[in-house]
Protein backbone atom coordinates (compact mmCIF):
# COMPACT_ATOMS: atom_id res chain seq x y z
CA UNK A 1 0.00 0.00 0.00
CA UNK A 2 1.71 3.18 -0.83
CA UNK A 3 2.38 5.98 2.05
CA UNK A 4 0.50 9.24 1.34
CA UNK A 5 2.63 12.18 0.35
CA UNK A 6 3.81 14.09 3.05
CA UNK A 7 2.67 17.79 2.77
CA UNK A 8 5.45 19.61 1.95
CA UNK A 9 4.72 23.23 3.10
CA UNK A 10 5.69 24.81 6.50
CA UNK A 11 2.69 24.53 9.46
CA UNK A 12 2.11 27.77 9.27
CA UNK A 13 1.18 27.82 5.64
CA UNK A 14 -2.52 26.24 5.24
CA UNK A 15 -4.27 25.77 2.29
CA UNK A 16 -6.17 29.32 2.64
CA UNK A 17 -2.58 31.04 2.75
CA UNK A 18 -1.50 29.24 0.12
CA UNK A 19 -4.39 29.93 -2.06
CA UNK A 20 -4.21 33.59 -1.19
CA UNK A 21 -0.43 33.59 -1.82
CA UNK A 22 -0.85 31.97 -5.57
CA UNK A 23 -3.59 34.91 -5.93
CA UNK A 24 -1.41 37.24 -5.18
CA UNK A 25 1.31 36.18 -7.43
CA UNK A 26 -1.15 35.55 -10.29
CA UNK A 27 -2.10 39.35 -9.85
CA UNK A 28 1.34 40.80 -9.68
CA UNK A 29 2.19 39.06 -12.96
CA UNK A 30 -1.09 39.26 -14.45
CA UNK A 31 -1.06 43.31 -13.81
CA UNK A 32 2.82 43.75 -15.09
CA UNK A 33 1.85 42.02 -18.28
CA UNK A 34 -1.46 44.15 -18.01
CA UNK A 35 0.34 46.88 -17.49
CA UNK A 36 1.65 48.24 -21.59
CA UNK A 37 -2.32 48.35 -22.32
CA UNK A 38 -3.05 50.60 -18.92
CA UNK A 39 -5.70 47.72 -17.69
CA UNK A 40 -5.23 46.83 -14.16
CA UNK A 41 -6.42 43.21 -13.21
CA UNK A 42 -9.28 44.59 -11.55
CA UNK A 43 -10.51 46.33 -15.09
CA UNK A 44 -9.37 42.82 -16.71
CA UNK A 45 -12.30 40.58 -15.16
CA UNK A 46 -14.36 42.80 -15.98
CA UNK A 47 -13.67 42.99 -19.63
CA UNK A 48 -13.02 39.43 -19.69
CA UNK A 49 -16.62 38.12 -18.45
CA UNK A 50 -17.89 41.01 -21.38
CA UNK A 51 -16.17 39.37 -24.21
CA UNK A 52 -17.53 35.91 -23.30
CA UNK A 53 -20.96 37.76 -23.10
CA UNK A 54 -21.74 40.94 -23.69
CA UNK A 55 -24.49 43.51 -23.16
CA UNK A 56 -25.80 42.67 -20.12
CA UNK A 57 -26.97 45.10 -16.25
CA UNK A 58 -24.43 45.69 -14.05
CA UNK A 59 -26.18 43.37 -11.45
CA UNK A 60 -25.83 40.33 -14.01
CA UNK A 61 -22.45 41.31 -14.67
CA UNK A 62 -21.77 41.48 -10.81
CA UNK A 63 -22.92 38.02 -10.13
CA UNK A 64 -20.93 36.97 -12.78
CA UNK A 65 -17.65 37.80 -11.51
CA UNK A 66 -19.37 37.04 -8.13
CA UNK A 67 -18.68 40.72 -6.78
CA UNK A 68 -21.24 43.26 -5.32
CA UNK A 69 -22.53 45.54 -7.97
CA UNK A 70 -21.41 49.03 -5.58
CA UNK A 71 -17.53 47.14 -6.36
CA UNK A 72 -17.62 46.78 -9.79
CA UNK A 73 -19.56 50.36 -9.79
CA UNK A 74 -15.44 51.89 -9.16
CA UNK A 75 -14.28 49.04 -12.22
CA UNK A 76 -17.27 50.04 -14.78
CA UNK A 77 -16.48 54.02 -14.27
CA UNK A 78 -12.77 53.33 -15.17
CA UNK A 79 -13.89 51.37 -18.15
CA UNK A 80 -15.63 53.93 -19.88
CA UNK A 81 -13.52 56.79 -19.07
CA UNK A 82 -10.82 54.95 -21.01
CA UNK A 83 -14.26 53.92 -23.58
CA UNK A 84 -13.93 50.82 -23.42
CA UNK A 85 -17.61 49.95 -22.27
CA UNK A 86 -20.73 52.05 -22.35
CA UNK A 87 -23.04 52.44 -19.82
CA UNK A 88 -26.77 53.44 -20.39
CA UNK A 89 -30.03 53.41 -17.99
CA UNK A 90 -32.41 50.77 -19.25
CA UNK A 91 -35.36 51.87 -20.54
CA UNK A 92 -37.93 50.25 -19.15
CA UNK A 93 -36.19 50.43 -15.63
CA UNK A 94 -34.29 53.64 -14.76
CA UNK A 95 -32.54 52.09 -11.88
CA UNK A 96 -30.57 49.58 -14.05
CA UNK A 97 -27.81 50.37 -15.61
CA UNK A 98 -26.89 48.09 -19.02
CA UNK A 99 -23.00 47.74 -19.40
CA UNK A 100 -21.84 46.92 -23.28
CA UNK A 101 -17.96 47.11 -24.83
CA UNK A 102 -17.49 49.66 -27.50
CA UNK A 103 -15.52 48.67 -30.39
CA UNK A 104 -12.55 49.54 -28.87
CA UNK A 105 -13.30 47.34 -26.12
CA UNK A 106 -14.35 44.78 -28.11
CA UNK A 107 -11.23 44.83 -30.38
CA UNK A 108 -8.54 44.96 -26.96
CA UNK A 109 -9.75 41.37 -26.89
CA UNK A 110 -7.53 39.75 -29.26
CA UNK A 111 -4.43 41.81 -27.87
CA UNK A 112 -5.04 41.21 -24.03
CA UNK A 113 -6.69 37.65 -24.03
CA UNK A 114 -3.07 35.84 -25.18
CA UNK A 115 -1.79 37.90 -21.61
CA UNK A 116 -3.86 35.22 -19.48
CA UNK A 117 -2.51 32.42 -21.74
CA UNK A 118 1.22 33.59 -20.56
CA UNK A 119 0.48 34.29 -16.70
CA UNK A 120 -0.91 30.48 -16.77
CA UNK A 121 1.95 29.33 -18.70
CA UNK A 122 4.33 30.75 -16.09
CA UNK A 123 2.23 29.63 -13.40
CA UNK A 124 1.92 26.10 -14.46
CA UNK A 125 5.88 25.62 -15.53
CA UNK A 126 7.03 22.16 -14.95
CA UNK A 127 3.59 20.97 -14.24
CA UNK A 128 2.10 18.38 -17.06
CA UNK A 129 -1.36 18.46 -18.22
CA UNK A 130 -2.57 15.99 -15.80
CA UNK A 131 -1.40 17.94 -12.66
CA UNK A 132 -2.81 21.31 -14.31
CA UNK A 133 -6.29 19.73 -14.53
CA UNK A 134 -6.37 17.74 -11.09
CA UNK A 135 -5.53 21.32 -9.59
CA UNK A 136 -7.97 23.15 -11.58
CA UNK A 137 -10.50 19.94 -10.13
CA UNK A 138 -9.05 20.71 -6.80
CA UNK A 139 -9.71 24.03 -6.67
CA UNK A 140 -13.34 24.28 -8.32
CA UNK A 141 -14.33 21.78 -5.39
CA UNK A 142 -13.18 23.78 -2.88
CA UNK A 143 -14.83 26.87 -4.32
CA UNK A 144 -18.45 24.97 -4.14
CA UNK A 145 -17.90 23.54 -0.83
CA UNK A 146 -16.80 26.98 0.76
CA UNK A 147 -19.85 28.55 -1.41
CA UNK A 148 -22.20 25.84 -0.47
CA UNK A 149 -21.39 26.04 3.38
CA UNK A 150 -22.03 29.62 3.27
CA UNK A 151 -25.11 29.54 1.45
CA UNK A 152 -24.56 30.87 -1.93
Amino acid sequence: MDKPEEDPTPDNESLGFLVRGAYRAFTRSLNAQLAQHDIPSSNWSALRALWRQDKCSQVELADRLHVEKSSLSQVLVSLEKKGLVQLTRNAQDKRKTIVELTPKGRQLKDEILPIADVVNTEATNGLDDAEVIHIKRMLAAIIQNLQRSNGQ
